[in-house]
């Protein structure tokens, strides 16, 4: 997890609302924050089954997720994902509803079709 965004954002907040932290104060409450972050984490049922049975049948698994690279790579380690490609809002610069899936597929080089 990128505990460095992490303290910014913190940082900033406190500093809106105008609080002096003590020394180490961030660091701590960044640690902290990332502690308890994997205590909940956890993955949605079925989902590490369903990863695991396309790895050997030669299925690539891309997913798009909100946030930091970097955080976004520590989840999905932390819950034994194995994937083939991240995309993140943080990676190409744009939102999930503001073209997010479209550049991901620009970037895999994949044509969407529709069957009829």
């Amino acid at each position: 997890m990128s505990i460095q965004s992490r303290k910014g954002r913190f940082a900033a907040v406190l500093d809106e609302i105008n609080f002096q932290p003590p020394v180490g104060f961030v660091d701590e409450l960044a640690a902290n924050y990332k502690s308890a972050l994997e205590i909940v984490l956890e993955a949605e049922p079925g989902a590490l089954s369903l990863l695991k049975y396309l790895k050997p049948i030669r299925k690539e698994v891309s997913i798009i997720l909100e946030g930091p690279q970097g955080t976004q790579e520590w989840t999905i380690e932390k819950l034994g994902f194995e994937v083939d490609f991240l995309a993140t809002t943080n990676f190409f610069g744009v939102s999930e509803v503001d073209g997010l899936f479209g550049r991901m597929l620009e970037k895999l080089r994949l044509e969407v079709g529709l069957r009829g």
